[in-house]
């Protein structure tokens, strides 16, 4: 069995309003890696809150190929606040960010 890592996530919801923060995820991991990258990562949303804060399950071997999506993130839709080795303290670090995104366009 191999070990866990859980990724704190923001999703600005206003930057993509139609669509779903595993969707865009999945999708980046599709355009860098393919289907050999998704075996790998094996990305899993295991908690989300009402202020557009989620956790992601993924394995710890990929951590680096992981975080590398975020290259493709060109809009600011993501911000990475904390990588931990448990769901605990991830759920915990979760439901204290207080985050705000506002709307920048001109």
């Amino acid at each position: 069995m191999s070990r866990n890592r859980y990724v704190v996530l923001a999703f600005n919801a206003g930057k993509c309003a139609s669509c779903t923060p595993t969707s865009i995820l999945e999708e980046w991991i599709r355009a860098l890696y393919g289907a050999w990258g998704a075996s790998v990562i094996r990305l899993r949303e295991v908690y989300s809150n009402n202020k557009g804060v989620y956790v992601y399950r993924i394995n710890a071997d990929s951590q680096k190929l992981f975080r590398s999506i975020f290259v493709l993130d060109a809009d600011g839709v993501f911000y990475v606040i904390k990588t931990t080795g448990s769901l605990r303290k991830a759920r915990s670090i979760a439901d204290s960010i207080n985050i705000s995104f506002e709307d920048t366009h001109e």
